[in-house]
C-alpha cells in the first residue's frame, strides 16, 4: 500500500475509532519464520484478551465490542495480508502450512507482549484458524469465545452471495472494483445484518472504514487467495476441514455467541459444534448476523466478561 493510501486508510480508521470512543496504541510485531511484520492494536488496561478477525477484514472490526470491554488489555491482530500487516503467500497452501502460519503469528504476538496464556475471541475464518492454533498450542489458550459460525467445521459454508468472488477471473476482478456505501450495505445485509443496517446500529463510521479497507489496500485480494484454498469455487475442501476427532481434542471452556440465522451456518451448526467441543456453552441470538457483536456490542461484552 503506497503512502497516500495508507494515510487515507488511517484517516478513516481514526474517525471510526473516535466514533467508538476508543484510544488505540499501534505495534508492529516481527514474525521471523514468515519474514513479515504484522500490525497489532491494543486498547484498555487489565487482563489480556486476544482478538482474531475473519475474512476479509482487519482487527479494527472488533472496536464496537472492545469499546465495551473495560478492564481488559485488548490485543487485536491484523492477520497477515490484512489492514496494515504485511502479507504472506497463500498460494497452493496445505492445511498444515496454514496451521503453521497461524501458530507463528499468534506465538509471535504473545511472545512480544510476554504473555504465556490468554483467552481468545475470534470470528468466522479467524475462528477456524484459532481452532487450528488450539490443536498445536493448547497450553497458550485459557478460554475460547467464538463469535458466529467458524470456518473449517462441518455445517459451515460460504453463502451464495459470496461465491462469485471465489470464481476464476471474478476473484481477481471483484476486489479491484471500487466499493461504495451502497455495495457495503448490501454486503452487510448479505451477512445477516439487515436489522442493524436499517436501524443504523451499524454506524456510518464503520461503513466508511470498511469501504476504505476494501478500496485502499490488498486485504480483499489476499484474503480471497486464502479462502479459495479451503473453499475452492465456494465448496469446502475436506482436507482443510477439522475432523470430529480434532474438535473433540479441544478441551478449553468455549463460549459460542451465535446468531440463530447466521448465513454461514445456522443454529443447528452451533448445536452440532457444541456437542463436539464438550466444554462449550451456547448463547443463541436474535436480530443478529454473522458478526453478531456488531448488532449487540453491549450484550456481547457482558457475556464475555461473565465467561472470562
Amino acid at each position: 500500500m503506497n503512502s497516500g493510501k495508507v494515510n487515507k486508510y488511517r484517516h478513516s480508521e481514526k474517525k471510526y475509532f473516535d466514533d467508538c470512543h476508543v484510544q488505540v496504541d499501534e505495534h508492529f510485531v516481527e514474525i521471523k519464520s514468515l519474514s513479515i511484520r504484522i500490525r497489532v492494536l491494543t486498547t484498555g488496561t487489565g487482563s489480556p484478551l486476544l482478538f482474531i478477525h475473519g475474512a476479509p477484514a482487519a482487527g479494527a472490526i472488533w472496536m464496537p465490542l472492545v469499546s465495551n470491554l473495560q478492564g481488559y488489555d485488548n490485543i487485536i491482530i491484523d492477520r497477515p495480508g490484512c489492514g496494515l500487516s504485511e502479507r504472506t503467500s497463500y498460494k497452493d497452501l496445505s492445511r498444515d502450512q496454514l496451521q503453521s502460519i497461524m501458530v507463528a503469528t499468534i506465538d509471535a504476538v504473545l511472545d512480544h507482549f510476554k504473555i504465556p496464556q490468554i483467552p481468545v475471541v475470534s470470528s468466522s475464518f479467524g475462528s477456524g484458524l484459532t481452532l487450528l492454533y488450539a490443536l498445536k498450542r493448547a497450553g497458550r489458550i485459557s478460554k475460547l469465545v467464538i463469535e458466529g459460525a467458524p470456518a473449517l467445521i462441518e455445517g459451515s459454508h460460504v453463502p451464495a452471495f459470496m461465491k462469485p468472488m471465489l470464481l476464476p477471473g471474478l476473484r481477481w476482478i471483484i476486489p479491484r472494483l471500487p466499493t461504495t456505501a451502497a455495495i457495503m450495505k448490501k454486503i452487510m445485509i448479505g451477512l445477516g445484518h439487515r436489522h442493524s443496517i436499517e436501524q443504523q446500529v451499524i454506524t456510518g463510521a464503520f461503513i466508511d472504514w470498511y469501504i476504505s479497507l476494501f478500496n485502499t489496500g490488498r486485504t480483499q485480494v489476499n484474503e480471497i487467495s486464502l479462502i479459495i484454498q479451503a473453499y475452492p469455487l465456494g465448496k469446502a475442501r475436506q482436507s482443510f476441514m477439522l475432523s470430529d476427532r480434532e474438535i473433540e481434542e479441544i478441551k478449553h471452556p468455549t463460549l459460542l455467541l451465535w446468531s440463530t440465522d447466521d448465513p454461514f451456518g445456522g443454529i443447528q451448526t452451533a448445536q452440532l459444534l457444541k456437542t463436539k467441543l464438550k466444554n462449550a456453552f451456547l448463547i443463541p441470538l436474535e436480530n443478529s448476523g454473522h458478526l453478531p457483536w456488531l448488532d449487540q456490542p453491549e450484550i456481547h461484552a457482558e457475556e464475555i466478561k461473565k465467561f472470562i
